[in-house]
């Protein structure tokens, strides 16, 4: 569980920072002055697992190196070591558990084991076996592991055998494979599809709000609305822009698409320019702003409406009127 929850902890960093770097491209590459936003950074809740040599997964380690090394002694160790640390806590009705406070809320971990499941390798026969496999996919599986195995040859000359390596614990490799993960990560252009659970009893159309919350609450989903929130969250290429606001200032409409669109966000002593920024090719704007311009474009074409209709009313009646003088 630790080890599926530090892989939670490190995923979420990497998306809070794409998201974030995401944010300053953005601004970036549009010209638009960047502002420092503060945003959550589990930094602290991953030296705190992962960090040489005073980590959770350092110390149990070093734990299991010792031959008299137990469980109770690891906790002791743990305990003495982040005593004062805020993403770390120890139960107080419990003297064989630790907390780590995570992104998405504490955990409790019972140390129970914690030692021999970080020892739990593969024997040597079997890694042999499953190395042999016929299947492609089964053998390669396997390789990483099978490369750690300890080397029993000796010498070409006859002489001893080399003293074999340690065989890494399961958190050392995991720790290995999540790192690998994120560089891989780190050089594609990744997207993310958030899935939401939306009741427990799986029927459609029902959604237990609190239920929801939460999920988007750990899935770091709050956080990255915050991070948008603070800056501009809503962008309008300058055409599509134009398009819908450009009633809002008729005379606006030159060739220079730029200065059009600065005439409409200035068409209104309402429109406070902290709220909005003209970009490269793009308009930046905050929520408010947004309705602000909607609610003047409805009430621009709320008047253009009603000079239609007094134009058609006054149409029919001057027509009625022809049609009955030249009738008399």
């Amino acid at each position: 569980q630790l080890c599926i929850n530090y892989a939670n902890e490190k995923l979420q960093q990497f998306f809070t920072q794409h998201i974030f770097k995401l944010e300053q491209d953005e601004y970036a590459n549009e010209k638009i002055a960047w502002e420092s936003i503060s945003f959550t950074d589990n930094q602290e809740c991953l030296d705190l697992i992962e960090k040489r040599p005073v980590g959770i997964l350092s110390l149990l380690d070093e734990e299991c190196r010792f031959p008299n090394g137990t469980d109770a002694s690891f906790l002791d160790k743990l305990n003495g070591k982040f005593a004062k640390n805020k993403f770390y806590a120890t139960p107080k009705r419990s003297r064989t558990s630790f907390i780590v406070n995570h992104y998405a809320g504490e955990v409790i971990y019972e140390i129970q084991s914690f030692l021999d499941k970080n020892k739990d390798t593969l024997y040597d026969d079997l890694l042999n076996l499953v190395q042999g496999s016929e299947t492609e996919f089964i053998a390669e599986l396997f390789m990483d592991a099978a490369a750690q195995a300890p080397a029993a040859a000796g010498s070409s000359s006859g002489g001893a055998a080399a003293p074999a390596p340690a065989k890494k614990t399961v958190g050392a490799q995991f720790k290995d494979q999540l790192n690998s993960l994120v560089a891989t990560l780190s050089e594609t252009t990744p997207h993310y599809v958030r899935c939401v659970k939306p009741n427990k009893e799986k029927v459609p159309e029902v959604f237990t709000r609190e239920m929801v919350l939460e999920q988007l609450r750990y899935s770091g989903m709050l956080e990255t609305i915050r991070i948008r929130r603070a800056g501009y969250p809503i962008r309008f290429p300058f055409e599509v822009f134009f398009k819908r606001y450009n009633l809002l200032a008729p005379k606006g409409k030159g060739t220079d698409m730029k200065a059009a669109n600065e005439m409409i966000l200035e068409s209104s002593p309402k429109f406070d320019k902290g709220s909005w920024k003209v970009g490269l090719t793009k308009v930046f704007m905050r929520d408010h702003m947004v309705h602000m311009l909607d609610d003047a474009r409805k009430e621009r074409l709320h008047v253009y409406a009603r000079k239609i209709q007094s134009t058609f009313r006054a149409f029919k009646i001057r027509q009625k009127y022809l049609r009955t003088r030249a009738m008399a």
